[in-house]
């Protein structure tokens, strides 16, 4: 409904340590409980209840329907309506009419009727095209023309009031106007007309609500919103929420929710005061077909909207409920991100990396009160800009952390390097058991585990300062007796481990393998330096490490090599059948150059990917097999043709020389006509 209050409008920002005693553990909890009401939380719906046209069921004709319904006003039970062409108010009770007023033209008192205000018991009706407004106290009153002094209205079509003044939305002018009451004079242009931001084009309705104007311009297809000294503050309809209006004209408010109606879009859209769009009724909700709707008035938990095209007022029962869906969606997601960053805190912790969430702390809180009292706009934006520096430092969070354990493991192994060609026996198997561990950390890394690859890092200065105490303190047997091998033992080995890697080389080129030998080499070359220098237990540690890295090799390619065998194998047995196939003779032969480049290509493939190699070199044979049969049968129908061709020729020259032979001519008696007759034997 319209009332002219001059309560505070809003919810300011607060600085953060005014609220920092407001953030605490119930924040969230209240914050839970909306994201688990989250599925129950639907847009207000409206539900048809009957429809009027100015006429009541006793009436015997259709004199008093109504013709164009262009203002509604809720006000006391009572639903008051404007008709332009009637130049007529019309005052319904329920689906009834109560009573209907109709102005003159002959003193121009109520002409051409728009939207109305209510103020003082009296109702202020915008004039329209005769540039005046008219005030009207109810059944048994007449209306009275509102005549300023200095009026320079033009088409007045909508009008608001609070103590002092009277506000007047120009649709010609392009302006909203001021008056002031008890003088009734022109005071100012309250806002003005324009192409910038915050200025009007061609305003339709105008709303004063807790010191804000709400303006409604189908010119510009907003719904401007100014603070009570005409400060434009925002803009709604402008796309938030995929809404965008087209034409708005009457508005109204009623519990904390604008409703605009839409009027070439036939429709009305229901926002929250700070322009989130809530809800629409459209054609889509059972009766909600209107046409060019108007105005739109609700009261007593209904909605009133004109259907003005089809002459009629429509009433919907308001389902208003709390909440939306979308914005609750994003404040969960938000939820989620900031709960993500928290869990990265008590590593962070562990290893030293800055932590600092307070901001989005308050942010979260905020967007959650922002969401309770139903200011879905910047509850939305806060929640998406908690939601981008939640991750944002989530991210930022995990590089730090990354490097922090990186940079900690690295300190470990720059400690162990000098006693990796040193260690021998039992001490050997701790740096085995090292180098395990900082794969290991490296693993969780990949994974995300960076909690555990914490500890585990923060776990390798004491396992490296237990072994360079063992390796100081010569505490095994083991490494003392390994210390004494001879010099010829060592050489010997040398020489066999040599020979062992070059056969391994032979083997590995005869097999196609690429494999690196450059550790083996590095430790073999190494074991001989140090053997030179005399020290012999790392000589023996260095050619242990090579051996390894040989054993390895070997078992690389004792791996990889029966299936190698076995391709070549069944590619030399298949290439035998291709040859076999090439060697067939033809008259018209096959050409198998694709299948012989398939035979190469098997050969070659069969040390990389053998059972690949195999099937190609298969595939190769059967094409090839295939190809030299049909070379066969089509050599076979060329010869067929071919005898059947001579045996024709053959055929035809008999039947030549005996066509001859028969035309040879006879000697014998002749008659009169110079015939001869008779036979003739022997030749002449």
């Amino acid at each position: 409904m319209r009332f002219c209050l001059g309560a505070t409008f809003g919810k300011p920002f607060l600085t953060s340590q005014a609220y920092s005693s407001r953030v605490n553990y119930m924040k969230f909890a209240r914050l839970l409980v909306l994201l688990l009401l989250a599925s129950s939380l639907q847009f207000a719906s409206f539900t048809y209840l009957y429809s009027m046209n100015g006429n009541k069921t006793t009436d015997i004709d259709n004199f008093f329907q109504m013709l164009e319904p262009t203002g509604l006003f809720f006000q006391g039970g009572t639903l008051y309506v404007a008709d332009a062409s009637r130049n007529a108010i019309y005052l319904l009770n329920g689906s009834q009419r109560e009573y209907v007023y109709f102005g003159s033209r002959n003193d121009n008192m109520l002409i051409n009727p728009m939207h109305m205000a209510y103020y003082g018991n009296v109702f202020y009706i915008a004039g329209g095209a005769y540039s005046n407004i008219v005030s009207y106290a109810g059944p048994g009153y007449q209306t009275e023309k509102w005549a300023p002094t200095g009026n320079n209205m033009k088409k007045p079509s909508g009008v608001a009031l609070d103590n002092n003044s009277l506000y007047i939305a120009d649709t010609e002018r392009g302006q909203v106007m001021v008056y002031l009451q008890k003088t009734r004079s022109f005071s100012s242009v309250g806002i003005d007309k324009g192409t910038s931001e915050g200025q009007l084009s061609a305003p339709s309705d105008i709303l004063l609500y807790k010191d804000r104007f709400f303006v409604s311009d189908p010119g510009k297809g907003l719904v401007l919103v100014y603070a009570k000294n005409f400060t434009y503050l925002y803009s709604i309809g402008r796309g938030l929420g995929g809404v965008t209006l087209s034409s708005p004209h009457g508005i109204d408010i009623y519990n904390e929710r604008l409703y605009v109606a839409d009027y070439s879009a036939n429709r009305v859209v229901e926002f929250t005061l700070d322009g989130y769009p809530l809800s629409i009724l459209n054609s889509s909700t059972f009766e909600g077909n209107i046409s060019y709707p108007e105005d739109v008035a609700l009261g007593d938990g209904k909605l009133f909207v004109t259907d003005t095209f089809n002459r009629k007022i429509k009433v919907f029962l308001l389902n208003q409920t709390a909440g939306d869906p979308a914005v609750l969606a994003k404040l969960a997601e938000a939820n989620r991100t900031y709960s993500n960053l928290l869990s990265l805190q008590s590593i962070a912790k562990k290893l030293g990396v800055p932590f600092n969430q307070t901001s989005l702390s308050f942010d979260l809180a905020t967007a959650s009160d922002y969401y309770s009292d139903s200011l879905y706009s910047p509850a939305d934006s806060l929640a998406q800009s908690v939601i981008d520096s939640a991750n944002a430092q989530y991210s930022a969070m995990l590089q730090s952390m990354d490097l922090k354990i990186r940079q900690a493991v690295q300190v470990q192994q720059d400690r162990m390097a000098p006693y990796r060609t040193l260690a021998l026996g039992n001490l050997s198997l701790s740096v085995v058991q090292f180098d395990n561990k900082v794969s290991d950390i490296n693993s969780k890394i990949s994974s995300g585990a960076y909690n555990s690859a914490t500890n585990s890092a923060l776990a390798l200065p004491a396992f490296v300062d237990s072994f360079i105490s063992a390796f100081n303190s010569k505490a095994t047997q083991a490494d003392i007796d390994s210390a004494k091998l001879s010099s010829e033992k060592i050489q010997m080995q040398a020489d066999a481990v040599s020979l062992r890697l070059d056969a391994l080389k032979s083997r590995s080129e005869k097999y196609g393998q690429d494999l690196n030998f450059s550790n083996a080499e590095h430790f073999l070359s190494l074991s001989r330096s140090y053997f030179s220098e005399g020290n012999l237990p790392s000589a023996n540690h260095s050619l242990s490490l090579a051996l390894f890295d040989i054993e390895s090799g070997e078992a690389t390619l004792d791996a990889k090599t029966p299936a190698i065998d076995a391709a070549l194998a069944n590619i030399t047995l298949l290439e035998l059948d291709f040859k076999l196939s090439m060697s067939k003779p033809s008259i018209v032969p096959a050409d198998l150059s694709k299948e012989q480049a398939m035979m190469a290509q098997a050969r070659e493939l069969a040390y990389e990917t053998p059972d690949v190699a195999v099937e190609i070199a298969r595939r190769a044979s059967a094409d090839a097999r295939a190809k030299a049969g049909n070379s066969q049968a089509l050599s076979l129908v060329v010869a067929s043709f071919c005898i059947i061709t001579i045996f024709i020729a053959i055929l035809a020259v008999a039947f030549y020389l005996h066509v001859r032979r028969g035309k040879k001519p006879h000697f014998g008696h002749g008659d009169d006509t110079g015939h001869y007759e008779g036979n003739v034997k022997g030749g002449l």
